[in-house]
């Protein structure tokens, strides 16, 4: 649901929502680590942002379907 808030639009996630983008945040991370990638490597191999990738790492509320399927690609 997006809420506007002194003049911004805030997206906010219902609670089981927002597990489920941080159990995706954890599994990307261990994957990254389990490879001895890091988060440059992942945004390069999904061309992607650095930033992208950080914010699919901790579970940022924004991160997109497509930056979702570019790093799950790199993984495999």
């Amino acid at each position: 649901m997006i809420v506007k808030t002194d003049n911004k639009s805030v997206l906010q996630l219902a609670p089981f929502e927002a597990e489920a983008l941080q159990v995706f945040a954890r599994r990307v991370r261990r994957a990254r680590l389990r490879r001895n990638l890091t988060q440059a490597d992942v945004a390069e191999r999904a061309g992607l942002s650095r930033g992208a990738v950080v914010a699919a790492e901790t579970g940022a509320a924004g991160t997109s379907l497509g930056t979702v399927v570019r790093i799950l690609g790199v993984f495999g």
